[in-house]
């Protein structure tokens, strides 16, 4: 998924499928397995039936298990779809279905401990230790994503307020197309140390020069290549306004493939924000987030 869903209808949707199809599943099984055991109960379908009534018990458990309240399960999505289409916050919402697994996987980790210590002691099976393990470790598992999820929309608020004119680089060096690629590399590439660079004629952005571009050639082509011929062209999703969130211009990036955008403004070029540009940002400012 290349980025989260648009509606919370859309939320809801995609969430519920899974639980939906393992129930589906874990009913056919179940009932295959009865239908099986009651029309052929003395022929050689045993091994059918008990595998029937195995894959039915487990898919009904995963559907039951995911149904759980607490995000990122599906139960947990469905509820994020619900509390979005409420308060209208997609990260409000988030945060609030993320408290809610957090919750959950901390019980599940009280009673994993509470079933261990209880056979440790004698007054519970031994194999109800080996549950309690396993209930330990989903809880464990679903208290860590809870927390990340839960961060993770604490930041996506914080850089929903940051724009773009916040973070971009305001001194941005382009590339003439008929420059040879050698001439790129030592005047622009070597000398400023940049990642990659906007190709630009009569203050018109005709596409971009990454490094990669330039290791993708043969060095002894360097000398007779132009910029032209190798950089990837621009289209109109690689120029964004500056007054756009962080959260935006990450969002295109993912959407077009691309490490760097060009800002403009009023048809001139203002700035470059790039994903390294972001990842500073993020740290420098990570205690306030």
């Amino acid at each position: 998924m290349e980025k989260e869903p648009p509606s919370p209808r859309a939320e809801f949707l995609i969430a519920i499928a899974g639980p939906i199809v393992s129930l589906i599943l874990g009913a056919g099984c179940l009932g295959g397995a009865m239908a099986l055991d009651s029309l052929f109960a003395r022929s050689g379908f045993q091994g059918l039936v008990v595998l029937g009534g195995l894959l039915g018990m487990v898919n009904v458990q995963l559907g039951l298990f995911n149904l759980i309240p607490g995000f990122p399960l599906d139960g947990g999505r469905v509820l994020r779809a619900g509390l979005w289409a409420w308060n209208k916050d997609f990260n409000r919402a988030t945060g609030q279905a993320a408290l809610l697994g957090i919750g959950f996987g901390v019980a599940l980790g009280l009673i994993g401990a509470i079933l261990m210590v209880g056979a440790w002691s004698g007054a519970l099976g031994q194999s109800i230790a080996t549950n309690g393990g396993w209930l330990i470790f989903i809880g464990a598992f679903l208290f860590s994503a809870a927390q990340a999820s839960r961060r993770q929309a604490a930041m996506r608020t914080s850089l929903a307020s940051v724009t773009v004119r916040q973070v971009m680089v305001h001194r941005v060096v382009t590339l003439q197309p008929d420059m040879s690629v050698q001439e790129a590399v030592d005047q622009y590439f070597v000398a400023h140390g940049f990642g990659g660079f906007p190709v630009c004629e009569e203050g018109q952005v005709l596409g971009v020069v990454t490094v990669r571009d330039i290791q993708a050639l043969p060095t002894a082509l360097w000398p007779w290549r132009r910029v032209r011929e190798i950089m990837r062209p621009a289209s109109r999703v690689f120029c964004i306004p500056p007054d756009w969130s962080i959260m935006q211009a990450m969002e295109r990036m993912v959407q077009g493939g691309w490490d760097r955008l060009v800002v403009m403004e009023n048809e001139v070029i203002v700035g470059l924000i790039t994903q390294s540009a972001i990842a500073h940002f993020i740290q420098l400012h990570q205690h306030e987030m």
